[in-house]
């Protein structure tokens, strides 16, 4: 519930109709003045876009990621560009993480500046392929933006699927939509957070490395909790041959056994 005034003020820059799908407008009092506070700044007073580099969008998106979620999931650790809790490798650490102090990172994003030939959607995946640090579940979610066009995304190990219709964070009607949508996925992470802890590659422990005697391969095999990551280093194209056989044996697995969820990461030497 908010204010007749506030909801007056709002409609200047949104149809009431429109309004009326997520506030009810009374007499009697906001019901969270400081959210109010918040709702007026973010339709009517949009945060500037400082530059025309990655981080000049930086505002404008914490705006409508960063804030509601503070509000919504206050217990969550909110960074940039940190390896911290983040789930990922140093080198393949996300653009923003929302994370649980030791137990993961549970929304992660990527941004681009506009104008960019990068892929960010593709960089939500492709950051967690050498292991999916997740035992139990399928896919976490996460966002991507290129300038101030953002989409929120169901993220899995082998891709990352848009979740509902990209927003334009330079309309007020989509950047409330980006706060409803935020406030959503902070009730879900909650829940996922209470339940599962992420595996951190830093914890990942090496239990056998070297080459394998009387072949032309060298191998590694690591292990944290539910993960088994082997990395197979192939000296020539011949050894394809090896990889294939594991890969249709990993597959086998794959298939009989639930949870299991076998990766392959081969490096050909010239």
């Amino acid at each position: 519930a908010v204010t007749m005034d506030n909801f007056q003020l709002w409609k200047s820059v949104i149809p009431e109709l429109e309004l009326r799908r997520f506030f009810q407008p009374v007499d009697t009092g906001d019901s969270c003045e400081k959210m109010s506070l918040y709702i007026s700044n973010l339709l009517i007073i949009p945060a500037l876009i400082v530059g025309d580099n990655e981080d000049g969008y930086h505002s404008r998106i914490d705006q409508c990621v960063t804030y509601p979620m503070q509000m919504f999931a206050p217990n969550f650790k909110l960074r940039r560009n940190s390896t911290q809790d983040s789930s990922s490798y140093p080198l393949l650490r996300p653009d923003f993480s929302a994370t649980i102090l030791g137990r993961g990172c549970f929304f992660r994003g990527e941004e681009k500046k506009a104008g960019s030939n990068e892929d960010p959607q593709s960089e939500l995946y492709t950051k967690l392929q050498n292991v999916w640090p997740f035992p139990g579940i399928p896919f976490v979610l996460g966002y991507y933006s290129v300038g101030t066009i953002l989409s929120f995304s169901c993220v899995k190990s082998e891709g990352a699927e848009p979740v509902g219709n990209p927003l334009e964070l330079g309309n007020a009607l989509d950047r409330l939509k980006c706060w409803n949508a935020v406030r959503n996925v902070a009730r879900v992470i909650k829940f996922v957070a209470l339940h599962s802890t992420a595996v951190s590659p830093f914890d990942l422990q090496d239990v056998e490395k070297g080459s394998s005697h009387g072949t032309d391969w060298n191998r590694t095999i690591s292990f944290s909790g539910g993960h088994v990551l082997k990395s197979i280093y192939l000296r020539d194209q011949e050894t394809k041959t090896k990889l294939n056989r594991v890969l249709q044996v990993l597959a086998l697995l794959k298939n009989g056994l639930r949870g299991v969820q076998p990766i392959i990461s081969s490096t050909l030497s010239s």
